[in-house]
């Protein structure tokens, strides 16, 4: 099953980083600590794979036409799978977390409007399951972590 394979669904989590990857550093460093401490932290990049490089492998095994080319509408529908696929498993993950960390870096502007449409994601479903009281928020500032 290709969700499984690309975005398996991690349960229990204690805390869900939610960062930009040009915050790694800051995030590895939060979520190091904080599995030190004892706690399940989950961060996209160390459980599921790139999502552009498995839809790459997919397109060359499926969607690549004798002629060395793209079929564009097979492309397209791949592209949007993919892509549904990982906001599903965004959305299971997030519902299955304790607690929400956003790491405001490089991706979130001075009128803390984000740049990257995967921040904008993670942030308004963990504002559906605050609201509910399911998971706790936090907000850090990726500048005091380091």
């Amino acid at each position: 099953m290709v969700s499984q394979n690309i975005t398996p669904i991690i349960k229990e989590i204690d805390f869900f980083i939610s960062y930009s990857h040009d915050d790694n550093k800051a995030a590895y460093s939060l979520a190091a600590q904080l599995v030190n401490k004892g706690y399940k932290v989950f961060l996209d990049s160390i459980f599921w794979d790139n999502i552009d490089d498995e839809l790459d492998k997919y397109n060359k095994q499926f969607n690549k036409m004798p002629n060395g080319m793209f079929d564009y509408e097979k492309d397209k529908k791949s592209s949007s799978t993919f892509h549904m696929i990982l906001t599903d498993a965004i959305i299971k993950t997030i519902k299955n977390s304790k607690h929400f960390i956003l790491i405001k870096g490089n991706a979130i502007t001075n009128n803390s409007k984000t740049i990257s449409p995967w921040l904008f994601l993670e942030n308004t479903v963990a504002n559906i399951f605050i609201k509910s009281g399911s998971i706790l928020h936090e907000q850090h500032d990726f500048q005091k972590i380091m």
